[in-house]
């Protein structure tokens, strides 16, 4: 048994791709895998994380206003599914599962030539290119929202309800027990993050996190800056007793399900790791993602009452800024919200959302 797997761009992909990887594993310890993407990129690490043999591939964003970039666009991409086809002969994997970013393109359309069945994951409500253009041949599309539909142009029996899945580690953790090694028994955790790569707006609204902890003794804040930070920014942190700035978290599952409350991006990852440990969140959507798809996701959560949203909020703005923190103080003060915010978060999520697919991919292969 051969699958190949293919992701790109963001955690938001590659996590999910991984997770199925994992189930697949669980269900065929003799299976063969493999995952397409970008050479020297965050996928090409995980495979090797994973211990996944790795398939590179070239890809282009098609984006922007000039004719001549779209035109090469294309180009790479027609090229690399001619040699992903060359790929799929030689190999000949039982099939395709990919998880979305623009660097699917190429080993979707090498499937469909060469053809090998391919399913779809989406983990937005409003989906990315390469799901929105070859909806309508995959076997089965694996979908978060029950939104998304209305933006995949294929027949209802080929949609499957999974969720998004999450990381592994995350059905090994014990919240008590990593408080209690943090020392954070009987304290309250505010956990925030701008984004992987940080966010300037984010930051500095973090910057003014005194005026949260002044009012709760019992507060610990813990927030991931990313690695570029202004300089006047971090010397605000640095005065802000039991603000705890890092710039990236390796240990972010912990901190996830330790925390009682969470501010945050709305991507996907963050909404789905949200949603499994049952978290409180408010949520500042980016506004700075392909066709905005984080205000959708974050509209989905509000919907269901499992988070508080501000669609359009400009950080900057000290009007903007100051309802924020009122939101953030009335969810700290608030310990019955929060814990009914986290109960219908948690009904969004699914926890067998990996196993789920794997086993729906290998029972449509004959397997």
């Amino acid at each position: 048994m051969k699958v190949l797997i293919s992701c790109g761009g963001t955690g938001g992909h590659i996590f999910p791709a991984v997770a199925i990887a994992e189930a697949l594993r669980e269900l065929r310890p003799d299976i063969k895998l493999y995952l397409a993407g970008l050479e020297n990129s965050m996928e090409e690490e995980a495979a090797k994380k994973a211990d996944i043999e790795f398939v590179p591939t070239k890809a282009r964003m098609f984006s922007g206003f000039f004719l001549r970039s779209k035109i090469r666009s294309v180009w790479t991409l027609l090229r690399e599914a001619l040699r992903m086809r060359r790929w799929y002969r030689s190999v000949q994997p039982d099939l395709l599962i990919s998880t979305g970013g623009f660097v699917t393109g190429a080993p979707i359309l090498g499937a469909i030539l060469s053809k090998t069945p391919f399913f779809l994951h989406e983990q937005n409500v409003f989906p990315g290119l390469a799901n929105r253009l070859f909806a309508s041949r995959a076997r089965k599309i694996f979908i978060s929202y029950e939104e998304s539909k209305k933006y995949l142009k294929a027949k209802e029996d080929a949609f499957v309800l999974s969720g998004n899945p999450v990381r592994s580690i995350f059905f090994t953790l014990d919240r008590e027990a990593i408080r209690k090694k943090r020392g954070w028994e009987g304290k309250t955790v505010l956990l925030s993050s701008g984004g992987s790569i940080g966010s300037d707006s984010f930051n500095d609204l973090v910057s003014d996190a005194s005026i949260i902890l002044q009012k709760h003794p019992d507060l610990e804040w813990i927030h991931t800056s990313g690695p570029d930070v202004d300089q006047k920014i971090l010397e605000k942190y640095q005065k802000t007793p039991r603000l705890h700035v890092y710039p990236f978290i390796e240990e972010m599952p912990e901190l996830v399900t330790a925390a009682d409350l969470v501010l945050s991006r709305a991507g996907a990852i963050t909404l789905s790791e949200n949603a499994f440990t049952g978290r409180a969140a408010l949520l500042l959507p980016s506004p700075y993602v392909a066709s905005d798809h984080q205000k959708a996701n974050a509209a989905s959560f509000d919907a269901h009452a499992a988070a508080k949203v501000f669609p359009d909020a400009d950080l900057y703005d000290p009007q903007t800024r100051k309802e924020i923190f009122d939101s953030l103080e009335e969810l700290l003060q608030d310990g019955a919200l929060r814990e009914q915010m986290g109960r219908n978060a948690r009904a969004l999520s699914r926890a067998d959302a990996a196993a789920l697919i794997a086993k729906t991919c290998l029972k449509e292969v004959g397997e």
